[in-house]
Parts: C-alpha cells; sequence; structure tokens
C-alpha cells in the first residue's frame, strides 16, 4: 500500500479527527460479521427457503447499486453554493478527491456509517417483514463492503 505524501486535517478536536478516519480493515471487521449473522438468521431462526433469501439478496444488492449511485451523484457531488455547503460537502466526500492516495480516507468510517445503517436497517424493517429485512440487509451490507474494496483496491492497488 502506498503511503500518501500528505493528509488532511478536517477537525480541530482530536476526538472528532480520530473518528473521521478508518484504517482499511476496520469495515470488514465490523460489517463482515453482521452480514454473517443477518444470513444465519434468515436460515437458522426464520428458516426461509433459500430461492426466498436468494430473490432478498439479490434486491439488497439492487437497492445498493442504486442508492450508492444516487448518494454519489446528488449528495457526493452536490454543488456547494454557500460556505456551509462547501464545507459539508467536503466532509463528506470532496477529501476523498483532494487526498485519494490516502487509505484512512478512502472507506467510510464506522461511526458514520453505523448511524445510515442503522437508519437504513429500520428503513428496511417497516418496508419489509422484519424476518425478511434480515437477508436483505445482509445483502445490502454485502454489496457495500464488495463496492468498499473494490474503490480501496483501485485507488491504492495496481489494477491492469
Amino acid at each position: 500500500m502506498r503511503r500518501p505524501r500528505e493528509t488532511a486535517r478536517l477537525f480541530e478536536s482530536d476526538l472528532l479527527e480520530r473518528c473521521s478516519r478508518t484504517h482499511p480493515l476496520v469495515p470488514a471487521l465490523v460489517w463482515g460479521p453482521i452480514v454473517a449473522w443477518l444470513a444465519w438468521r434468515a436460515f437458522a431462526v426464520h428458516r426461509l427457503d433459500p430461492l426466498v433469501v436468494g430473490a432478498l439478496g439479490a434486491g439488497g444488492l439492487l437497492v445498493w447499486t442504486f442508492a450508492e449511485y444516487m448518494l454519489h451523484r446528488f449528495l457526493f457531488h452536490l454543488a456547494p453554493r454557500t460556505p456551509a455547503r462547501r464545507r459539508l460537502q467536503f466532509l463528506i466526500h470532496g477529501v476523498h478527491h483532494e487526498w485519494p492516495d490516502d487509505p484512512r480516507r478512502l472507506l467510510m468510517p464506522p461511526v458514520p456509517a453505523a448511524v445510515a445503517a442503522c437508519l437504513l436497517y429500520g428503513l428496511f424493517r417497516a418496508a419489509l417483514a422484519p424476518h425478511w429485512a434480515e437477508p436483505f440487509f445482509a445483502a445490502f451490507l454485502g454489496g457495500y463492503l464488495v463496492y468498499d474494496y473494490t474503490h480501496l483496491y483501485l485507488h491504492l492497488g495496481r489494477p491492469r
């Protein structure tokens, strides 16, 4: 992994600054066990048919793809018309463009990711039966992990 020549300090607070970065292994260590647990529950606890789990998983991956596109298109690259909006855009995504080789700025830190995950899980649980929300969300999170690590590899690896 290449080391960045420099990086950004986003916050004066040392605590907030630490929470704004993440080691590349953290998303897999946080979300991987949750994906596995939710998938296990679909079969062992809810006794869902494998075809149902597959369909819910395909739906979760499809919704992840749509959500990532919409977030990237309309939030991460929002036009900064005011100083506050400029700062928000920089915090949520602009720092990634300024320091694209900083491995600790390429993946979403666990604190904001956990907030987003809780909100999304609640939404999926309200929209689907609770026992269907779990495999759906497992696939959604799995899609997020595949996307994140593909993104990391494209920045820091040496793809042909």
